[in-house]
């Protein structure tokens, strides 16, 4: 949070569901409400139709057992709009 604060020039964000010291729904919510134009890829290994449940409202979504390629893709789609 103090990077994104501190770096207005980032436009995106992977966020992992399950971290260490804070749920990732929780930050994804601070996220919106505090920075409502940053586009944020949810990342679990949690199949998609699981991640979209639990955080509805993401720009997108990634299933890591999937090939990186596949998140460099969304993340140049969401990057270019």
């Amino acid at each position: 949070m103090e990077t994104l604060k501190n770096n207005r020039n980032i436009d995106l964000v992977v966020l992992d569901i399950v971290l260490p010291q804070r749920d990732g729904m929780d930050i994804f919510d601070i996220l919106k409400r505090d920075f409502p134009s940053l586009k944020v890829i949810v990342s679990s290994v949690y199949p998609i139709d699981e991640q979209e449940f639990l955080i509805w409202d993401a720009d997108d979504y990634y299933y890591k057992t999937d090939d990186v390629s596949v998140l460099m893709n969304k993340m140049a789609v969401l990057l270019k709009t």
